[in-house]
C-alpha cells in the first residue's frame, strides 16, 4: 500500500514540476514566439491577469504539495508504528529463544532485570501471590488431612468401645 502510495505522489509531483517549469519558461518562449511572427501575442493588460493567474495557480500547486507531504508523513508514521511492534515481539521472542538455548544469558538477564526498581516490585508480588496459592492449598490438604483422621479416630473408638461392650458381655 505504501508503495502505490509512493508512486502516485511521484507522479503528481511530476504533473507538478512540470507545469512549475512550464510557467518559468513560458515568458522566454513567448518572447521568441513574438520575434516570428513580428506582433505581441500579449499585451500589456493581459500581462497582469496572466500573472494573477499563475500566482493563483501555483499556490493551490503549493497547497495540494503540502497536503500531501502531512498525509504521506502521517501513513509513514503508521507503518513505522507497525514495524517497531513486530521488530519488538521479534526481538522479544529471538530473546527467550536465546535464553532457553543459553542458560548463562538467561542468568544475565535476570540479574540485569532485577537492577529495576519496578521489575522487583513484580516479582516480589507474583512471588507473594504464588506463595499464598501454595500454602493455602496446603492447608487445605492439612484440613481434610484432619478430618479424615478425626473420622479414623472416631471410627476406631467406636470400634473399641464396641468390642469392650461385647467382651463385658461374656
Amino acid at each position: 500500500m505504501v508503495k502505490k502510495i509512493l508512486k502516485w505522489i511521484g507522479k503528481v509531483i511530476f504533473i507538478v514540476s512540470l507545469g512549475f517549469i512550464g510557467g518559468c519558461l513560458s515568458p522566454y518562449v513567448i518572447s521568441k514566439i513574438q520575434v516570428l511572427f513580428g506582433e505581441p501575442p500579449v499585451i500589456n493588460v493581459d500581462t497582469i491577469s496572466i500573472a494573477n493567474t499563475y500566482i493563483v495557480f501555483t499556490t493551490f500547486i503549493f497547497t495540494a504539495i503540502a497536503i500531501i507531504v502531512a498525509v504521506a508523513s502521517y501513513l509513514f508514521a503508521q507503518e513505522a508504528a507497525k514495524s517497531r511492534q513486530i521488530q519488538e515481539q521479534t526481538l522479544f521472542s529471538d530473546l527467550i529463544k536465546s535464553c532457553t538455548e543459553k542458560p548463562e544469558l538467561g542468568r544475565d538477564l535476570i540479574s540485569k532485570l532485577l537492577e529495576n526498581e519496578n521489575v522487583i516490585e513484580h516479582f516480589e508480588k507474583r512471588l507473594n501471590d504464588k506463595i499464598d496459592d501454595i500454602l493455602s492449598k496446603r492447608c487445605q490438604l492439612s484440613q481434610e488431612s484432619e478430618r479424615v483422621s478425626k473420622e479414623r479416630t472416631s471410627a476406631l473408638k467406636g470400634m473399641i468401645i464396641k468390642t469392650d461392650n461385647q467382651g463385658d458381655k461374656l
